[in-house]
């Protein structure tokens, strides 16, 4: 996500903003009971058919397929306003209603029909209060808030974000009171009072933290970063950006991490250091290139694209730009193939509606076919008009790349001619490069040639005691069955087999060479564990070394049943259900 000046308020848009929708729905449907009063789970009464359609909506959703979301939340919509007509209605089923309506509006709101959500959640609004359903409240206003903003109605918005906050503070809901300080804070940010959006930043970043949520601390450190960027400290800036980045890659947060790489570029290239803004563009599109978000891919691109033409490096310029324009092709085609989806499904639930009606009201019968046949006649207008915009915006882009192209190709007849000026200096920078890059390949190599040799090492540690303890146990079992009359000297024979077997300084020797392979394993492991055992550890060893229960058998000098029960007590201490592979557990460390 950059961080010009110039586009400042549309990044806290996105920043503050982020997973709003989500956040909503799954409040609205995840959590079924009031904060306020002591009505009971709202589900226990709704039919197990319209449970299992209403998962496949969320489905929908996480998917971004609004459009039958759309569908299906209609459908329970219809269900629920039956069953109320039908009943005087339960606290509960008014309670599941009201979710329904909160999750309409969210979804209109997701398909661009902002009045129509602003009309929905006034409506649910009202069941709230007549339920003093506060959750319900707080997250309308918040819905609100949001909408506010995006319309440009500041002081609305900090209105309905306060009225949210006031509730969530009162019901001491943390992980919402967090989000409504996210969400303040990105209201000072358009009259450049940064220091009170300081503020409410820190107060979501405390209760993040707190909550033990790393996307959202990530998020906030991210916010927390831009706001420092326009008070031009820098310094500060990156601070924060490094916070936040450790965390997603500590997650494998692959979309935020592709932002903060390029918030990085971003501050390098204002700063005119053209060079490391490219390594922190290129790192960008290397993690983001096998995911499927398109606009992510398309930003990193342009980004490369914009760094190599500060640089005077036209051919590269034009092979990045040429890869951020198939992008933007690629995004315009699903746009519309989405769009023209999104207007099919609206259509359809209007076109529904309007047939309820008309069963409801047989008297206005035709005059209410006539409106049907004249909306229909609109709405393929409407496609119409939509399609043929989509192809005239497409013969703008396709226009718009060939005089990117001629552009282009005119920059390099340009700088080719500079070329011959600067070739000595080029020269001399790529032997430069030469040389870099072999001392980092035969640095590389090096390393690669050690751990081998520690892993030959370990392995042959591990080969060593586990033939050493097969042949003391071969040595000891044939001394067992033989006819030996001293059975005194027999004994004294297997129990020295016995204590070699057992002696510390094989496991020191295996465990030098495994630290080696894997460093860090036991203090990690023995710092989260306290409590685990000599014995325990080493069958955690073994276990990260993927050996088999004869392995380790061997390498204990047990039975393999006896190996077994050894798992379940560390399985035991280390509080595994039987779903989770031992094996694989040892892998995080």
């Amino acid at each position: 996500m950059y961080l010009h000046n110039s586009n400042v308020e549309l990044q806290m848009i996105r920043l503050f903003f982020k997973a709003a929708f989500f956040i909503g729905i799954i409040f609205c449907l995840g959590h079924n009971t009031l904060a306020s009063d002591s009505i009971p789970a709202v589900k226990q009464e709704i039919d197990s058919e319209i449970l299992e359609t209403e998962q496949q909506a969320l489905e929908y959703v996480f998917k971004g397929d609004f459009a039958n979301a759309l569908m299906i939340f209609d459908s329970i919509y219809r269900w629920t306003s039956n069953e109320l007509l039908e009943n005087t209605g339960s606290a509960e089923l008014k309670t599941y209603h009201t979710q329904i309506i909160i999750s309409l509006g969210a979804v209109y709101e997701e398909l661009g029909d902002r009045d129509k959500a602003v009309e929905l959640y006034m409506q649910a609004l009202d069941y709230c209060g007549k339920l003093d359903y506060n959750q319900g409240k707080a997250r309308i206003y918040n819905n609100l808030g949001k909408i506010s903003y995006l319309r440009s109605k500041i002081e609305e918005a900090q209105e309905y974000f306060n009225k949210s906050l006031e509730i969530n503070l009162k019901i001491d809901n943390k992980q919402s009171i967090a989000d409504n300080y996210n969400n303040l804070a990105s209201l000072p940010m358009i009259k450049k009072e940064y220091r009170k959006a300081l503020e409410y930043c820190f107060q979501s970043l405390e209760i993040s933290q707190e909550l033990n949520k790393p996307y959202d601390v990530a998020l906030v450190y991210s916010n927390i970063a831009i706001i420092y960027k326009q008070y031009d400290s820098i310094e500060l800036a990156f601070n924060y950006l490094n916070q936040a980045i450790e965390i997603q890659k500590e997650h494998n947060f692959k979309d935020a991490i592709t932002e903060s790489y390029l918030n990085f570029a971003s501050i390098y290239a204002d700063l005119s250091d053209y060079r490391n803004s490219l390594h922190y563009a290129v790192l960008a599109w290397e993690t983001c290139k096998d995911m499927s978000q398109l606009p992510v891919k398309a930003k990193a691109v342009k980004r490369i694209s914009s760094i190599y033409d500060s640089l005077i490096m036209a051919d590269s310029a034009l092979k990045y730009i040429k890869i951020y324009h198939a992008y933007n092709d690629s995004m315009y085609n699903i746009l519309s193939e989405n769009k023209i989806q999104e207007l099919e499904t609206i259509y359809r639930v209007k076109e529904r509606d309007q047939h309820i009606e008309l069963l409801e009201n047989k008297a206005v019968f035709q005059k209410r076919r006539q409106r049907l046949w004249i909306g229909i006649s609109i709405a393929l207008m409407g496609l119409a008009i939509l399609l043929f915009y989509s192809v005239r915006l497409k013969n703008i882009l396709l226009a718009q790349n060939k005089s990117m192209y001629e552009k282009d190709r005119h920059i390099k007849e340009m700088q080719l001619v500079q070329k011959e000026k600067e070739n000595k200096l080029l020269h001399a920078e790529k032997r430069q490069q030469e040389l870099e890059s072999s001392l980092i390949k035969e640095k590389l190599k090096k390393e690669e040639e050690e751990g081998l040799r520690k892993s030959r090492e370990l392995s042959a540690a591990v080969l060593h005691i586990t033939n050493k303890n097969a042949i003391l146990n071969d040595i000891k079992t044939k001394l067992e069955k033989a006819d030996i009359r001293d059975k005194q000297l027999v004994r004294t024979i297997t129990n020295e087999i016995d204590q070699s077997r057992q002696l510390d300084k094989d496991w020191e020797q295996f465990k030098l060479h495994f630290e080696a392979v894997h460093p860090g394993f036991f203090d990690k492991l023995k710092g989260k564990f306290p409590d685990l055992s000599q014995n325990e550890l080493k069958l955690s060893a073994y276990l990260r070394m993927n050996l088999t229960s004869k392995e380790i058998a061997q390498m204990l000098n047990i039975t393999i049943a006896g190996v077994n029960k050894s798992r379940q007590r560390l399985r035991k201490k280390l509080e595994l259900n039987s779903e989770v592979n031992l094996m694989t557990f040892m892998m995080k460390y």
